[in-house]
């Protein structure tokens, strides 16, 4: 019998570019990520921005019925 080691739910850290001025196979491969991880039942913890690399993953684990917490510092 093999036993899954990640059966349980993970909290990945994600913190990636909030540019949207990359190239187009960057916003594919994001969006294939936050497909993966919500499919595989794990949360996304990201920068919590709503634009480029962040913005799409998240967008994509919400659109797999994935839960995702952004986190924005208030201060910078």
């Amino acid at each position: 019998m093999t036993t899954n080691l990640f059966r349980s739910n993970l909290n990945i850290g994600i913190f990636t570019s909030a540019s949207s001025k990359l190239h187009e196979s960057y916003f594919n491969l994001a969006r294939e990520l936050g497909t993966h991880i919500a499919k595989a039942g794990h949360n996304i913890i990201y920068g919590g921005a709503n634009i480029g690399l962040m913005g799409a993953i998240a967008d994509s684990a919400i659109k797999h019925n994935g839960q995702e917490i952004g986190v924005f510092p208030v201060k910078l």
